[in-house]
């Protein structure tokens, strides 16, 4: 007698059925998420109000930037800021590009990438008076060159502040 195994067909288990219900799930979640996230409609009200702050820093006047070396050949970043404002100043916030003889960008650390620098003087500064400032440039050691001089912020010793 020839005996051949019988093959039945495999029923399908609760734990696969439970795999494809929980994937579904997983998926439905994904796509609403999805979806929250490039929502374009406006979050809030029509009648809201949107304000324009026009700030104007050109009476802040950046009169001369160079890169000058300590006696020990550290590259220091010299500014000179002239105020033109009616009031006195007490603080500025700018930023600056440093290259190096090659016209390469130096960051931090000499990597070569361009990222600015920004640096924060806390000094009172009178109404028509030239302020010289200098920021020590260690961690830029192979900085030569300084572009693209922006002022930040303002503050000014009555409180007010340009940004």
């Amino acid at each position: 007698m020839d005996t051949q195994p019988i093959i039945s067909p495999k029923k399908p288990n609760w734990f696969s059925r439970h795999k494809i219900l929980t994937g579904i799930g997983i998926l439905v979640v994904v796509f609403t998420f999805i979806g929250s996230l490039t929502d374009k409609s406006p979050t809030t009200s029509p009648s809201a109000e949107i304000k324009v702050i026009v700030t104007d820093f050109s009476k802040l006047e950046i009169t001369q930037s160079k890169i000058v070396e300590d006696s020990i050949g550290t590259p220091i970043f010299h500014v000179t800021l002239k105020n033109n404002f009616d009031k006195a100043i007490d603080a500025v916030e700018l930023e600056a590009y440093f290259y190096n003889n090659f016209d390469e960008p130096v960051g931090e650390w000499d990597r070569k990438v361009e990222e600015p620098f920004q640096g924060r003087l806390q000094e009172k500064i009178n109404s028509g008076a030239l302020y010289p400032a200098e920021f020590n440039l260690a961690l830029y050691d192979s900085a030569t060159k300084v572009k693209n001089v922006k002022i930040l912020r303002i503050h000014f010793v009555d409180g007010t502040e340009l940004n």
